[in-house]
């Protein structure tokens, strides 16, 4: 400051240079008037501006005497751009679930960042900080979980990450923490930022032109804990009544069937089933017949069908349509043949119809049978 108020003094007409530094519209002559001498003016020292210290005027000397005014001297002044200084800066949120976090969504707790930067006003620095419900703005305002970097020089770098591993974030639920990183998102606008899809790569900025905004997604992971409770059923159904799942026979009732892809000359099976009476609804799956002469094959999809006269649904057949794949339609069993058995003793009639073309010989298939 003491060199500038110098330069000035030897000015003279200091406050009309400095009125040309501020205002690029103000005439570039500075004009001192001699009615005595026509001496050159000494040179001018050379002008910082206390705005941007890198930035330096020199004053060129030029000594011209008009010839209709012989009585002034006039020194011609460069017209510089003067860039006025830039910066830039990078504002990070923090969003959990889809939305901006709360104190209230985040149960109050800080989040741990890192962060290197660098700039020609900053050297290159890693430090961490964190994202907490009691952030608060340049201006005092509370932001909670936002936080924003220094000004920085234009053409600085910056890269910034969440610290995961401990006991608050994880980079997924396995460990059981209580929150997970989602990813990233960058823009130029938090608009951008919020459009962009989040990214598990950490955002890295070089060379910034302008600012930049930063979201950190996060989700809150379900935490759960369990054990057993105990308790025993009197008066109910006795064990031995229930009964366990299983088939108890199988009657062939047609054993040769004609190839002309109808149930009604195919493949007839009675099955003799204990069903459980707390599991009533009984499904069968089938894989597909195989020669056991050759290696022809007869697909079990829609040519196999199953029905029962003990079930709700007795009028009803239940078409197989894929094989080794259990029918998402099922036989509820409602009628019991043997009461004294235990469970509920019951009859499936088991169909399959031969396509046309399918190889005379024998065929064989596997099945099973689950309630539910």
């Amino acid at each position: 400051m003491q060199k500038n108020l110098k330069t000035l003094s030897k000015l003279v007409a200091g406050f009309a240079f400095v009125a040309f530094l501020i205002s690029p519209l103000a005439q570039p002559l500075v004009q001192f008037a001699s009615a005595e001498t026509t001496e050159a003016t000494p040179a001018l020292e050379t002008l910082e501006t206390t705005s941007n210290p890198e930035i330096e005027l020199e004053a060129i000397e030029e000594v011209v005497t008009p010839e209709d005014n012989p009585g002034v001297s006039t020194i011609s002044l460069p017209v510089p751009a003067i860039p006025f200084p830039s910066f830039v800066k990078v504002n990070i949120r923090k969003y959990l679930s889809g939305n901006e976090a709360t104190a209230l969504s985040s149960d109050g707790v800080d989040f741990p960042m890192t962060a290197t930067y660098g700039a020609t006003n900053a050297e290159l620095t890693t430090a961490t900080y964190n994202l907490t419900a009691t952030s608060y703005d340049e201006e005092n305002n509370l932001r909670p979980y936002q936080a924003t970097t220094i000004n920085l020089m234009a053409g600085a770098s910056y890269a910034t990450n969440e610290i995961t591993g401990g006991l608050l974030v994880g980079a997924d639920c396995s460990a059981e923490q209580p929150f997970r990183l989602r990813g990233y998102t960058s823009g130029d606008t938090l608009a951008e930022a919020r459009a962009a899809t989040p990214s598990i790569v950490a955002p890295a900025f070089t060379g910034m032109t302008n600012n930049k905004f930063v979201i950190v997604w996060n989700e809150k992971c379900s935490i759960e804990d369990g054990g057993q409770i105990d308790g025993v059923v009197i008066g109910g159904i006795a064990t031995s009544s229930v009964g366990v799942l299983g088939v108890t026979s199988i009657e062939t009732m047609n054993g040769t069937a004609t190839a002309d892809g109808s149930f009604e000359n195919g493949w007839k099976y009675m099955f003799h089933i204990t069903v459980p009476m707390t599991e009533t609804h009984l499904a069968m799956k089938f894989a597909n017949w195989l020669s056991v002469e050759g290696t022809s094959t007869i697909p079990v999809a829609n040519n196999m069908r199953i029905s029962s006269p003990q079930a709700s649904n007795a009028t009803t057949t239940i078409l197989i349509i894929a094989a080794d794949t259990y029918a998402t339609s099922t036989l509820n069993m409602m009628s019991d043949l043997d009461p004294v058995l235990p469970g509920l003793q019951v009859r499936v009639l088991v169909e399959a119809a031969i396509p046309a073309g399918t190889i005379n010989g024998a065929y064989t298939t596997s099945y099973g049978v689950k309630t539910e």
